[in-house]
């Protein structure tokens, strides 16, 4: 009986040859955003090869999703080395730096410097309430709770958490007026100075005005008693839009109404014993105000309005028989300044 010794098979050295090879490429494939470093040009005996090589081992020991570096060149200059870092989307960052010991932190800098913006996982939907009678908001609609992160007021995306892009947060701020100016009234031709302060709040573009007006004195180009006089106290309230004209200037348009005290006299005389007298008015009317340096904490701010009177309060319009009537309307002009309120 013979035996044959046993003899490894030169297939099996061979193939393990090609499983090695695959390997191989397999890891290569496996890499494909693999950044590469390498020296563009001839090493000058500084140890430009060998800082090439460094700064190729740090990129390498980096994971390629911390980065976006799809290649490195180094071109070996004079009095240097100029840095050509690219990324994959094709951008690219010049570098100079002056010995090889510089390279490997600049290109590690450059990494940095170009890493991709880090991937935020998105938000889960909020896990449905076991609670009986609680029902989930729906996917899309606003809800009405406060997020931290959301302004005052705005209403938040119940799936994410963040302000609703429809919602605006409106704006309210409270404001002191005062004004100074000459107001004409008829018929009659009557003209007086006039003194107004008031409290406005605006809310967003809406704006609330309560105003108190004096108008001390009057004069008139009719016919008049001696020591004839006549002044007038005015309340009135007023609501309307406020709205920017640019530069700096805003516009201010309300519809107003207000009841003003007038009060008339003269010296006393034997045709009549009644020397004095006061009558109310309703005014009703519109008012125009421009407006300068919006965000200033104190405007500057010129108005004209007109107003008439509709209807009589406590009486007509004669307060004695040697008086003038009251007058029916009346145009005011005056100039001042606002100042926001704490």
């Amino acid at each position: 009986m013979f035996f044959l010794a046993a003899h490894p098979a030169p297939s099996l050295a061979l193939t393990n040859s090609f499983v090695g090879s695959a390997e191989v490429r397999a890891a290569e494939r496996a890499e494909p955003d693999a950044c590469t470093v390498r020296l563009a040009n001839e090493d000058d005996g500084r140890g430009w090869k060998a800082a090439v090589v460094e700064a190729e081992a740090r990129v390498r020991a980096l994971p390629a999703e911390a980065h976006d570096c799809k290649s490195v060149e180094v071109h070996v200059a004079i009095d240097g080395a100029v840095v050509v870092f690219t990324t994959r989307d094709g951008r690219q960052a010049v570098r100079q730096v002056a010995t090889p010991a510089e390279l490997a932190a600049t290109v590690e800098a450059l990494l940095v410097t170009t890493a991709p913006p880090a991937l935020v996982a998105p938000p889960q939907p909020p896990a449905p309430s076991s609670a009986v009678g609680v029902v989930p908001p729906l996917a899309g609609k606003p809800s009405t709770e406060e997020h931290p992160g959301a302004k005052p007021g705005a209403s938040t995306d119940a799936r994410h958490g963040v302000p609703h892009p429809d919602a605006r947060r409106v704006e309210t701020r409270a404001f002191g007026v005062f004004e100074a100016g000459g107001r004409l009234a008829g018929p009659g031709r009557f003209i007086s100075p006039t003194l107004t302060v008031g409290a406005h709040v605006a809310l967003d573009r809406w704006e609330l005005a309560v105003d108190l007006t004096w108008e001390p004195i009057y004069g008139t180009s009719l016919p008049a008693p001696p020591g004839f006089d006549m002044l007038a106290t005015v309340i009135g309230v007023g609501i309307g839009r406020r709205e920017p004209l640019g530069r700096g200037f805003e516009l201010s348009a309300m519809g107003r109404a207000g009841i003003a005290l007038v009060h008339e006299e003269r010296e006393l005389t034997a045709e009549s014993d009644e020397p004095q007298g006061a009558r109310s008015q309703m005014r009703l009317g519109v008012s125009g105000s421009i407006i300068y340096a919006k965000e200033a904490p104190f405007r500057v701010r010129a108005t004209l309005a007109g107003d008439y009177v509709p209807a009589k309060l406590g009486g007509g319009d004669v307060v004695d028989p040697l008086l003038p009537p009251l007058p029916k309307w009346g145009a005011t002009l005056s100039i001042g300044l606002e100042a926001d309120l704490p």
